[in-house]
């Protein structure tokens, strides 16, 4: 992998319309998330990933929405896309 490309995590193939289930329901956890923070990181799909997009100000936050996004069978793959930004 290469410095400029974001972590990926959890392959595997799975049906376009799993995929989009998933990246609903990792959105409501996002949503849901305790620190509002992580509630303006958005989830989109692509090629059957999910990936996590927006900024937050620190790698802490960066990572925290990265696991509540992931879910407990590992079947989607999870790009982090999301930037760290300094305020």
């Amino acid at each position: 992998m290469s410095l400029g490309q974001p972590p990926r995590l959890g392959r595997s193939a799975i049906s376009a319309e799993e995929s989009n289930r998933t990246a609903d329901a990792a959105q409501r956890r996002l949503q849901g998330s305790i620190d509002p923070r992580l509630h303006d990181v958005r989830c989109v799909t692509r090629n059957g990933s999910v990936v996590l997009r927006g900024r937050v100000p620190s790698f802490y936050l960066k990572q925290l929405a990265q696991e509540a996004v992931r879910t407990s069978d590992g079947k989607c793959e999870i790009i982090n896309e999301i930037e760290v930004i300094d305020n």
